[in-house]
């Protein structure tokens, strides 16, 4: 949206194999709402609902938990941690990235004998 790229500089995606949709089109405005936010950073509402609320098709197949505090058994690292929501619980933006990606369905890393899972979940 152009009154966003007034402030904002434009996300670099042209090195990004894989673009969310509205990233690629500048329609930051289907999820941010920079005056009535309800969730950082300016998001339309939480995190998750927001995916869920465009992408509840593909989840309800996914086995993967969100709204789930991770076991103490798990180490996850400083950026993870960061995703987390303010409860401490799992989020999609734990395994995705919200607007680009070089690996298939934004994910924030290869699946690759099980890199991504690895990263919190011990082999």
């Amino acid at each position: 949206d152009e009154i966003c790229l007034k402030c904002h500089k434009r996300e670099d995606v042209k090195d990004a194999k894989y673009v969310h949709f509205p990233v690629r089109e500048d329609k930051c405005l289907t999820c941010h709402d920079p005056h009535s936010a309800k969730s950082a950073p300016s998001l339309r509402r939480k995190a998750d609902e927001l995916c869920v609320s465009c992408h509840a098709e593909k989840h309800k197949d996914f086995q993967h938990p969100i709204h789930v505090v991770p076991s103490k058994k798990i180490t996850l690292s400083d950026d993870a941690k960061k995703r987390l929501d303010e409860n401490g619980a799992l989020t999609c933006g734990n395994c995705h990235h919200p607007h680009k990606s070089h690996v298939p369905f934004l994910l924030r890393g290869s699946m690759d004998n099980g890199k991504l899972c690895y990263e919190c979940h011990p082999k």
